[in-house]
């Protein structure tokens, strides 16, 4: 740490004698100087080792008084108590030309240790350097008092530096600005940082950490955030508007029973900006906040990230990724029991944007959110999620809930897509470029894409599975109303234990559309596909490509197509069918169980095909 020069006092008139025991020292007037008065009292402090206390008169300070300075005080140069009447009764005033308290013993040695209660300060002003109302290069404690108006360059309001301990406490801090970093406060504590019951409000900063930054760097320090107020604050040119966490955070943070609002970055981190360490997010609510990318949360490589019991809500990315939240990095991150809702993006990632993290969602709600790009709830680039979660009512142009892109591996179980929309691909979900997708025990219940896949949409080198999931009322402009699957190379479609009811196509496929090339396969076991219908060829299924296509024990009855195929329309590939029913299906042109078109026979061992309606080849037509 980086001790500043310090104020040179000068020589009193009256040397002081050397005290040991600490003193009790009264502020009786609102003077600027001279007996009584809060300079005074510091001047006497600085004369002793001992922890010394300043208190105020409460006779004089019934009735709120201002104390403007005309030079700036001494610097505070040991142990201090500084304890004001209330923050309603006494304001100090720096007349915006002065610092008001300045906290230094000189020594990178030595550590004091100074607390500030019960005051407002009030217009103090830096100028080029640190800490408008407050510079500390000491453990520090401020408690329910309020920082307004104040300016510097770093810390508008407090700017601390320290090997010590912070702490602030019943606190306000409102209304500074910084031209750099913290526009409310710079507080970086090696030992701790504590800020309690505090508001943070319309603090501006030029640079990063509109509201405050924060930092601690020592192996065993933790940051707390708990029960605090972030609003209105504004990182003009930078990240972290309501709040960053910055450089060197080995310990532990967390942050609980607080609220980021209406806070704005020009950079990323509109509501809170998180950089190293682990971090903990717990009964926090992050709303309304706008960054060009994490309009939200930006998460910044991060050690990890635990997110629970949350609200992520109506956040803004205004040209980037990750309305709600922005996750960067290799690091696992967490988010439990909360809820994602309205938040929009102008890139990727509505509700979030994942970049190579390990992303774990479990009992999370995703209602509402919008990406002008790729994932409305939830955009996965690279790296891996495991995700049990309801999305609902979330658009997107690619995956409406959910966009896997990249090599990422992705698991969705036990989750529900219901009302979401694509205006390209996969409604519910759209994965490409080699992600593997596995969908276990989910429902897809009215979801609706503009092109393929009202329910999934995947494509690429990278096996898809679906296995126990129900598909109902999905939609797709194109192909595939429930599920389209485009698969290269020597990838392959499972389709397991799952029923298709009711969906529909514009184009082909009425509730499955599935290509795989010649080393690929698809199998189809043990479902139910029933009810569907589409506009051109296979009411209830269309497989393509030249790889393997096998449907075992599966119930393909009472779908429709406008042309041909009204249960299964095999366009190329070879087709074995195991057990199983085609019944009941109907198509307007050839083949109402099956139209076989790729100038392979179809194997079939013990299927029945019967009871379907066309006006060529009623139960298959080859």
């Amino acid at each position: 740490m980086n001790k500043q020069s310090l104020y040179i006092r000068p020589t009193p008139i009256e040397a002081l004698e050397d005290r040991i025991a600490p003193a009790t020292l009264v502020v009786t007037n609102a003077n600027d100087n001279g007996a009584g008065s809060l300079r005074d009292a510091i001047d006497q402090s600085n004369t002793s080792p001992a922890k010394d206390t300043i208190v105020f008169d409460k006779d004089f300070f019934s009735t709120p008084q201002k104390i403007t300075l005309m030079t700036a005080l001494p610097t505070i140069e040991g142990n201090l108590d500084i304890k004001g009447a209330g923050a309603d009764l006494v304001t100090v005033d720096g007349d915006g030309n002065f610092r008001i308290f300045d906290i230094d013993d000189g020594s990178s040695d030595t550590l004091a240790s100074v607390s500030i209660s019960g005051m407002t300060l009030f217009n103090g002003d830096a100028g080029a350097e640190n800490g408008g109302a407050i510079r500390s290069f000491e453990s520090l404690t401020i408690l329910n008092s309020i920082i307004t108006g104040n300016a510097a360059v770093s810390g508008g309001g407090v700017y601390a530096d320290t090997q010590g301990k912070l702490i602030f406490k019943g606190s306000a801090f409102t209304g500074n600005t910084a031209t750099d970093h913290g526009g409310g406060f710079y507080a970086a504590g090696d030992a701790g940082v504590q800020i309690v019951n505090c508001l943070v409000s319309g603090n501006t900063a030029a640079s990063t950490s509109g509201g405050g930054y924060v930092s601690t760097n020592g192996s065993k320090s933790s940051l707390l955030i708990d029960k605090s107020t972030f609003t209105n604050n504004t990182a003009t040119n930078g990240s972290g508007g309501g709040l960053q966490i910055g450089h060197g955070q080995n310990g532990k943070v967390t942050i609980k029973n607080s609220t980021f609002t209406g806070n704005a970055a020009g950079d990323s981190g509109g509501g809170l900006y998180l950089e190293n360490g682990k971090v903990v997010l717990d009964k926090v609510t992050v709303s309304e906040n706008t960054a060009d990318h994490g309009g939200g949360i930006t998460d910044n490589y991060l050690t990890s990230l635990v997110i629970k019991n949350s609200k992520i809500l109506g956040n803004n990315s205004t040209t980037g990724a990750g309305g709600g939240l922005y996750l960067k990095g290799s690091h696992p991150v967490t988010i439990t029991g909360s809820l994602v809702s309205g938040n929009t993006s102008a890139g990727d990632g509505g509700g979030i944007y994942s970049d190579l993290v390990a992303l774990t969602v479990t009992k999370t709600q995703f209602n509402g959110n919008n990406a002008a790009g790729n994932g409305g709830g939830i955009s996965i680039d690279n790296g891996s999620a495991s995700i049990s979660a309801t999305f609902d009512g979330n658009t997107a142009a690619y995956g409406g809930g959910i966009r896997s892109d990249n090599g990422a591996t992705v698991i969705v179980k036990s989750s529900t897509f219901s009302g979401n929309i694509a205006t390209g691909e996969g409604g519910g979900i759209s994965s490409a470029n080699d992600t593997i997708l596995t969908v276990l025990s989910g429902i897809f219940n009215g979801n609706h894409a503009g092109n393929d896949g009202g329910g999934i949409c995947a494509g690429g080198s990278a096996s898809l599975t679906v296995n126990k999931s129900t598909f109902t009322g999905n939609h797709a402009t194109s192909g595939g109303g429930a599920l389209y699957a485009n698969l290269s190379g020597a990838a392959s479609a499972m389709v397991q234990s799952s029923k298709f009811i009711s969906n529909t196509a514009g184009g082909k496929g009425g509730a499955l559309y599935i290509n795989v090339d010649a080393t690929g396969t698809s199998q189809i076991i043990s479902s139910l596909i029933s009810k569907n219908s589409a506009s051109s060829d296979g009411g209830g299924v269309v497989l393509r490509g030249n790889g393997a296509h096998t449907i075992s024990k599966t119930t393909i009855s009472g779908n429709s197509s406008g042309d041909d195929g009204g249960g299964l329309y095999l366009a190329a590939g070879t087709l074995t069918l195991n057990g199983g029913s085609i019944t009941g299906n109907t198509a307007l042109s050839d083949g109402g169980g099956i139209r076989n078109n790729s100038g392979n026979p179809v194997t079939i061992n013990g299927t029945v095909i019967a009871s379907n309606f066309a006006p060529t080849d009623p139960n298959l037509s080859e």
